[in-house]
């Protein structure tokens, strides 16, 4: 008995040092991935191609699908997955918005109120207010909500406040002096928000994962 409490005690704390040296190296590849669109901006042309919006977008898109899978095999989690599959999936197409828009003019707005009405339906209207708020306790529980939660956290609030020009201007410094410097934090953290919030989101699909092969 005392053999197998370590043995499980080992597991948690070699699972931990592990996603600590993945998240490391995950930020590490983030910031370098930065600094390599950096040097290749001039030549790209335009920011909206760099490689950074590239990663941010290819994350999104993984996260999305991976919500609305998780949706499909976990009854618990299926309406807070399928809202947090959609928000994630507005944010894809807000980061988008240069393609949908070069199509038609504000047509990633429209295409974002078809997701909001789709999320909505599917959880509000079909499921119910109390089913879905028991799924959302649920996944407050779960195996990767801290990183999903503070992954947004980074990507929503703490780019955007680090990346207002009212901040640098206090530098004293001219615009064409900070911006640089400025983009650079600002990108740089909402690229590690949304590998953190990736993160989360795998962790707590493996975890799932995990529960139907025990079953």
């Amino acid at each position: 008995m005392q053999d197998s409490s370590y043995t499980e005690s080992a597991h948690v704390l070699l699972d931990t040092f592990g996603r600590f040296i993945l998240t490391g190296l995950g930020m590490l590849v983030c910031l370098s991935t930065f600094l390599l669109n950096y040097r290749l901006v001039g030549a790209i042309g335009s920011v909206e191609y760099s490689l950074t919006e590239i990663l941010q977008e290819f994350l999104l898109a993984v996260d999305a699908a991976l919500f609305f899978l998780i949706a499909r095999k976990n009854t618990k989690l299926k309406e807070v997955a399928v809202l947090a599959g959609c928000f994630t999936l507005c944010m894809l197409v807000r980061e988008l918005d240069f393609f949908f828009d070069s199509i038609a003019v504000h047509l990633w707005k429209i295409i974002v109120v078809c997701i909001v009405i789709f999320a909505f339906h599917k959880t509000l209207i079909l499921a119910g207010l109390r089913r879905t708020l028991n799924s959302m306790k649920e996944i407050i529980f779960s195996d990767g909500f801290g990183a999903i939660f503070y992954g947004m956290l980074m990507v929503l609030i703490l780019s955007r406040v680090m990346g207002m020009n009212q901040l640098w201007a206090f530098t004293g410094a001219e615009r064409s002096e900070y911006y640089i410097y400025k983009r650079f934090v600002e990108e740089s953290l909402e690229l590690c928000g949304y590998y953190i919030y990736s993160s989360g989101v795998f962790s707590l699909f493996l975890n799932i994962l995990k529960q139907d092969n025990r079953a």
